[in-house]
């Protein structure tokens, strides 16, 4: 830190990191030099006493902010969270404090990262800085040092988005009927699959004929609101098929099970793409969460109000349905000149 007279007389301190980048400027406030360097000693004496009371490796903040998360974040979060401190683990010991971690050094390696999979470290980056803001919250870092680290973001892939035609032609190729329930389930409720595969009876009402999407103990949504979807008469011949097959139940057990137990979404997500692949060709982009898409892309096309799509979505805002759904009469031409 050190001390500096701007023109107005006031005195400021200046601020640097470990590596000797001005990361802040403070006024004391003080026109009188020695009130001046009184502040500076005691804000000196603070950060001492906070690096003193609060040292914390990269390893015990990790298991911290993974139960943070654990309690806030929802499934697939969770996974990325654990994939972006197993990418800081490449770059750093799980005993080094927080405070000695180099931004330039991680900067370096996501830039790295970057020309293999823009995406992945695109999104490391967010969620590493999320994480040391949290630390900041925490008192184990003065301020976020990953503020300042700038990679690029990655193109935006063009949405893929399926058809009613080539949804049923998907289906044929799908040996499996709980599989087959599964996949028109999707396409007619636009539910996530993580949201699929928790699915309790609890959240099914047949008499409004709504499905209410909502935390529970084990399962957070993405935005961690609650949800109301109505239910049209595909979902209702799907949910009256695979109710008798767990009616003994409670009402906290899950609407698709085989085997009596519940399906993961890596088997659905992998056996759908395995149908995609039979109906479309093995360099085919569809993929389970395409069939979210098409049941926002189907609503549009048919006139529905975007803000109502958004609502069904769960889109945390409606630039998110704006970017991805009105845009799709280019896409319908494209779809057309292709044929040509």
């Amino acid at each position: 830190m050190r001390l500096f007279k701007r023109s107005n007389g006031i005195f400021y301190i200046k601020i640097f990191d470990d590596f000797g980048n001005e990361i802040k400027r403070i006024s004391t406030g003080e026109k009188r030099k020695s009130s001046a360097l009184k502040k500076l000693a005691s804000l000196k004496e603070r950060l001492r006493d906070e690096k003193r009371t609060k040292p914390t490796s990269l390893g015990t903040f990790r298991k911290n902010y993974l139960q943070f998360v654990d309690t806030t974040k929802s499934a697939g979060y969770k996974n990325s969270v654990r994939s972006a401190f197993r990418f800081l683990a490449t770059v750093f010991e799980d005993d080094t404090r927080l405070t000695d971690i180099n931004p330039q050094t991680v900067e370096t390696s996501l830039l790295e990262l970057s020309e293999k999979s823009p995406h992945s470290a695109y999104t490391f980056h967010k969620i590493i800085s999320s994480a040391m803001n949290r630390a900041v919250q925490l008192g184990f870092l003065y301020e976020n040092p990953f503020t300042r680290i700038k990679i690029p973001k990655p193109a935006r892939k063009e949405n893929v988005y399926i058809d009613q035609i080539e949804f049923e032609k998907i289906l044929v190729n799908e040996p499996s009927q709980i599989l087959r329930d599964i996949y028109i389930f999707a396409y007619n409720t636009g539910m996530r699959l993580s949201e699929i595969t928790n699915t309790r009876l609890s959240w099914i009402d047949m008499k409004e004929l709504t499905i209410t999407v909502q935390n529970s103990g084990s399962f957070r949504t993405k935005n961690m609101k609650s949800r109301i979807i109505p239910i049209n008469e595909k979902t209702y011949e799907i949910i009256q098929k695979n109710i008798p097959k767990v009616i003994s139940m409670n009402r906290d057990d899950y609407l698709f099970r085989q085997r009596g137990c519940r399906i993961s979404g890596e088997y659905i997500s992998k056996k759908f793409k395995k149908a995609a692949r039979e109906t479309f060709g093995e360099k085919t982009l569809i993929h389970f969460h395409n069939l979210r898409g098409s049941f926002g892309s189907e609503l549009i096309k048919k006139g529905a109000n975007p803000i109502h799509v958004q609502k069904l979505l769960g889109h945390s805002s409606f630039s998110v349905t704006e970017r991805n759904y009105l845009s799709i009469q280019l896409i319908d031409l494209r779809k057309a000149v292709d044929k040509l």
